[in-house]
């Protein structure tokens, strides 16, 4: 994951500094303030210009849930952890 400044951020839109920083402040720019200094995640700059649908199949493919499953058949499951 990288992080982008608000510069950076105004290169890639081609917007001045002075632009982007209400469009960070009003949230139409998905970002944070981290010590002070705004930082965007470069996936989420490139994900605002995204269909509604575009953005759920953005969703779906980057979380990922780790679910219990059975062994293969002839495998043998690991034994429990004695607490």
């Amino acid at each position: 994951m990288r992080t982008l400044t608000p510069i950076e951020v105004a290169e890639r839109l081609r917007l001045s500094r002075n632009a982007v920083y209400p469009l960070l402040a009003d949230g139409t720019i998905p970002a944070r303030r981290i010590g002070g200094v705004w930082r965007v995640r470069e996936d989420d700059l490139d994900g605002i210009f995204d269909t509604p649908a575009q953005k759920r199949q953005r969703r779906q493919r980057t979380v990922s849930i780790a679910l219990p499953c059975e062994p293969e058949p002839g495998m043998r499951r690991p034994a429990k952890p004695v607490v």
